[in-house]
């Protein structure tokens, strides 16, 4: 088992550290097999050492599948105006309303993106890739009522992988994540075998994130309660698929936020719908992270569970960008192993 520290590949976080050599001392103080990193913006530093890279999560939008299908209606309903749409998905306003088949156009576009992603995985060496199978727009995010059956999502999400990966030659694996949306959640094994056989590539797997688990049960109430959950998911697979075999990797990190979701939804403020995009995205965006914690598991029978499932990649995924507080973090997760 290798075992990965998770680090976002921006100036704000690699600023915390020197140099090359300073984040590798932080591997070593660890024992770190090497880094999942997960590209944001233009930071284009050598800091991260690529031969210490084993892991890339591919970059990914929350709202993909009105985009993907083009109903321009739903487009405006999320964003106000299609002009603000294309500038959040970062093309081209005027090509895309030239295009002879816009929907065409979006396509191309999507899928180009992710291939830029598998591409620039591929040139660094990485091991595995990581795709989230989700789709949530910010209603859904904010009222959690979700608009699409899981199997919708994952039918196109299948779609996309299938044609980001057609004719191309990777040595990595292909990790499809869950998260607490529709898509794949791991609580119902069809949709997760579906996922699965829809998927045309030989290297692929599942990269199982507790924390997005978790957060699909906001009834939790305490670690005992949180771990009885996490294995009766994984027992709902005995006899109709090997799940333990499949799940390549953990990213291990947990949120028990129940209380502040159900809190959240009793008071919900309706300001949220009046607002332009831009402003309701920095409320999502902070609602998230009430919601997704990325604290260290250290819940009895964490390990237990960890060697049950003898994952190939074990990535540490606390998202702490303050260098010293992510080092209290580290240890605290770390303990877990003494």
């Amino acid at each position: 088992m290798k075992k990965l520290m998770h680090i976002l590949k921006h100036e704000h976080t690699l600023d915390q550290y020197q140099s090359s050599d300073d984040l590798v001392y932080v591997l070593n103080k660890y024992n770190f097999d090497g880094f999942e990193i997960i590209c944001c913006g233009d930071e284009n530093s050598n800091k991260i050492p690529e031969d210490k890279i084993t892991g890339y999560h591919m970059s990914f939008y929350s709202y993909w599948i009105d985009m993907w299908n083009y109903n321009p209606k739903r487009l405006i309903l999320e964003y106000g105006d299609l002009e603000t749409c294309m500038e959040f998905y970062q093309m081209d306003y005027s090509e895309f309303e030239c295009a002879d088949n816009r929907q065409e156009y979006i396509r191309h576009k999507m899928v180009d993106s992710f291939r830029n992603d598998c591409d620039h995985a591929d040139l660094l060496g990485a091991s595995y890739v990581v795709f989230h199978v989700s789709n949530v727009n910010s209603k859904e995010t904010f009222n959690y009522e979700l608009e699409n059956e899981n199997k919708v999502i994952i039918d196109a999400a299948a779609e996309i992988i299938n044609q980001i990966l057609d004719g191309r030659s990777y040595d990595f694996e292909f990790l499809l994540e869950n998260l607490w949306w529709s898509g794949l959640d791991f609580l119902d094994p069809e949709d997760t075998v579906h996922l699965f056989d829809l998927v045309n590539y030989e290297k692929k797997g599942f990269m199982l994130d507790i924390g997005h688990l978790l957060n699909s049960n906001p009834n939790l109430g305490d670690e005992k309660e949180a771990l009885i959950y996490i294995n009766e998911v994984i027992e709902r697979y005995d006899g109709k698929f090997d799940i333990k075999k499949h799940i390549r990797g953990i990213h291990l990190h947990q949120s028990l936020t129940g209380k502040y979701v159900l809190d959240f939804l009793k008071n919900f403020p309706d300001e949220i719908y009046g607002m332009s995009y831009y402003e309701k995205f920095a409320k999502l965006y902070d609602h998230v992270l009430q919601i997704d914690t990325h604290s260290p598991m250290v819940f009895d029978g964490t390990r237990d569970f960890i060697n049950m499932i003898d994952p190939e990649y074990l990535v540490y995924e606390i998202t702490e960008s303050n260098r010293s507080q992510l080092m209290q973090l580290l240890d605290l997760q770390d303990s877990i192993f003494v």
